[in-house]
């Protein structure tokens, strides 16, 4: 993974640095960088050499990304959930739609049918009249 032009990765959600004799230190520091940071929501960091209360920190900040990914991935949820029913919805109202129009085609083909047919009876009628006339 790449950092962003701040030095930053965006992306990150999981880092291990278990078992690297981290010290208090760099405990503060990364603590310090949680801060700053909303993404990462695992990080192991057993078997270092940080005090309880920079653990205890790192975990209420961790704690707190947990949360708003959580939130963040409900939001998102929801929305391809709405997103979904409005397809579905919209895709209802188009086939209703089409549906109407072939029916309004199908209704149009037979008016159209019956007046040929209409015509050819009265051709065909008139025709006989003429022969009973003479």
């Amino acid at each position: 993974m790449r950092p962003n032009k701040e030095g930053k990765c965006p992306t990150l959600l999981s880092l291990n640095v278990a078992s690297n004799k981290l010290d208090d230190d760099v405990g503060r520091h990364i603590a310090d960088c949680l801060e700053e940071n909303y993404t990462l929501i695992h990080l192991d960091f057993s078997f270092n050499a940080f005090h309880v209360h920079t653990s205890n920190r790192i975990k209420e900040l961790l704690r707190r990304n947990v949360a708003m990914h959580k939130d963040d991935k409900l939001r998102e949820w929801r929305e391809r959930k709405l997103m979904r029913e409005e397809d579905a919805d919209l895709h209802k109202f188009y086939l209703k739609d089409q549906t109407d129009n072939a029916r309004g085609i199908m209704e149009e083909e037979s008016f159209a049918q019956k007046e040929v047919e209409l015509k050819e009876l009265y051709i065909k009628k008139e025709q006989e009249y003429q022969l009973e006339r003479l």
